[in-house]
């Protein structure tokens, strides 16, 4: 078995030129362990196999909301009502995309958390008015402590029904990954406090930030690029950690675009900094700087209809074989179809954040650019199809509101399949269980390492054929079929001849 890996930013020159697994992750890989086939599951010992790695994931991971995995906003703290807007509209004057706004303690009345700041935040209602006639939202910060005050409503409450206390099923977020203590030396809990088991807090500080799924702060450590270990988080965390104390660093030019680009490959891309910290929104970093963060927020969008269902990996889990991909934590991939190698290197210039789209793979994007995950809603999808030595390649695409749980209570979804083999590109549903209405259509579709066909033709259910328009690109055995039309929701096929 041996992979083929085309750009997805710079497609090479032809098919028979697309590089190796090998090649593309820059290595030699033993070709033994290439060919090697899995052995046979009904030889191993059930106690001793928990399943694939793809079941685990689809297994222990909820699927979210698409909000979630657009661009998020956050700083501790956003000023005041005042500053809201105007971060709001500089996204939109300088064209770039966001979902979600966040707003950090300081807009409470004193730390009393389900409170305004009558002062900085007065009219709270009228503010997620304008945010909401954008389709965006906001989330505001509730710590898991109340504020011991007589003047307190809500302490108030939660005393006179005697509810202070704790159950066995209470647990605590700790936002911070491990305890704060503002006026200790180190700003966290001596060392040498002893926790249950005799464990001294010097060997288990940083387990919190394993046990609880902390967010990648993209824009809240530009100073410098990310290193690898904070790339790769724990295969049972759906997204990676990273130091809390990282995000208290002033941005610099250099680092700036890097983490952006590679926070738009990460599960949770959003943006957090420190009170402390100078304002780092995109466009005060220049033009240059400010274009590179736009493009990698525009990718990361045209996306989201991919990272619905995928689970990032590490190599070693698509390629359990190689013991050679075990060390590698500067790739990863998206689901089984992209490959990613950020930047994580200090000073580096010749590298452009390499993304490769597995041959054999069909990946569905949108590339209409709009203010926010919801305004693509019904937004028409590119299929781009890269063909493997076999001149074949499929892919699924999960389709529902983006918003609820319908699709597992109501059974409202579509589950498409895509697969291309013998020159005819073919979509049919992978679920016939699910039923949901969309007036999304197929735009256009690409179709990497193909040549230039006679004629293309769309065959529809209960219709007859119709002539496609189609572009060629030689150099690059690109070709591009034009405005299908079709429902993503209906069977079709294309046909190359």
């Amino acid at each position: 078995m041996t992979d083929v890996w085309c750009g997805a930013e710079e497609i090479p020159p032809s098919a028979p030129g697309l590089p190796s697994k090998s090649q593309a992750l820059g290595m030699d890989l033993d070709p033994e362990l290439e060919q090697k086939e899995p052995e046979d599951a009904s030889e191993k010992d059930p106690e001793e196999d928990p399943g694939s790695w793809e079941e685990t994931f689809k297994t222990h991971t909820d699927k979210k909301p698409n909000g979630n995995k657009s661009v998020v906003l956050s700083r501790w703290n956003y000023n005041d009502e005042e500053d809201v807007t105007a971060v709001d509209n500089g996204f939109d004057e300088h064209d770039i995309p966001y979902d979600v706004i966040w707003l950090d303690i300081e807009h409470t009345d004193g730390k009393r958390y389900f409170t305004w700041d009558a002062n900085k935040f007065p009219h709270p209602r009228e503010m997620l008015q304008r945010l909401a006639a954008k389709r965006r939202k906001m989330v505001s910060i509730v710590d898991p402590h109340i504020k011991v005050d007589t003047g307190y409503r809500i302490h108030n409450d939660i005393r006179s029904q005697d509810f202070y206390g704790s159950m066995e099923n209470l647990y605590t977020w700790n936002d911070m990954n491990e305890p704060s203590v503002f006026n200790g030396p180190e700003v966290t809990m001596h060392k040498d406090a002893v926790h249950q088991g005799g464990w001294e807090h010097r060997d288990v500080h940083n387990l919190y930030g394993f046990y609880v799924v902390s967010g990648l702060w993209v824009f809240g450590r530009p100073s410098e690029p990310l290193n690898e270990e904070e790339l790769n988080g724990e295969k049972e965390e759906p997204r990676p950690g990273q130091p809390a104390d990282e995000y208290a660093s002033n941005p610099c030019q250099e680092g700036f675009p890097p983490n952006s680009q590679a926070g738009a490959y990460q599960p949770f891309f959003r943006a957090h900094a420190h009170v402390d910290t100078t304002r780092r929104e995109p466009w005060l970093f220049g033009d240059e700087n400010k274009a590179l963060i736009r493009e990698a927020v525009r990718e990361r969008y045209a996306l989201l209809p991919f990272w619905y269902t995928l689970f990032y990996q590490p190599l070693w889990v698509e390629y359990p074989q190689d013991p050679t991909l075990y060390p590698i934590d500067d790739e990863y991939l998206l689901g089984d179809a992209l490959l990613v190698h950020p930047v994580t290197a200090q000073g580096a210039r010749g590298v452009q954040i390499p993304v490769y789209q597995r041959g054999g793979s069909i990946v569905a994007r949108k590339e209409r650019v709009r203010r926010s995950s919801d305004c693509m809603q019904n937004d028409p999808y590119t299929l781009y199809v890269a063909l493997g030595p076999q001149g074949t390649a499929q892919g699924e695409l999960f389709v529902d509101d983006g918003h609820t749980y319908n699709f597992e209570t109501k059974g409202e979804y579509l589950h498409r399949l895509f697969r291309f083999s013998g020159n005819v590109l073919t979509a049919s549903s992978a679920d016939p269980k699910g039923s949901f209405e969309t007036p999304a259509w197929i735009e256009r579709v690409v179709i990497l390492g193909a040549g230039k066909p006679g004629a293309v033709f769309l065959k529809q259910h209960g219709a007859g054929e119709t002539r496609l328009d189609f572009t060629h690109e030689a150099e690059t055995s690109v070709l591009t079929i034009r405005k299908p039309a079709v429902n993503v929701g209906e069977d079709w096929s294309i046909s190359l001849r």
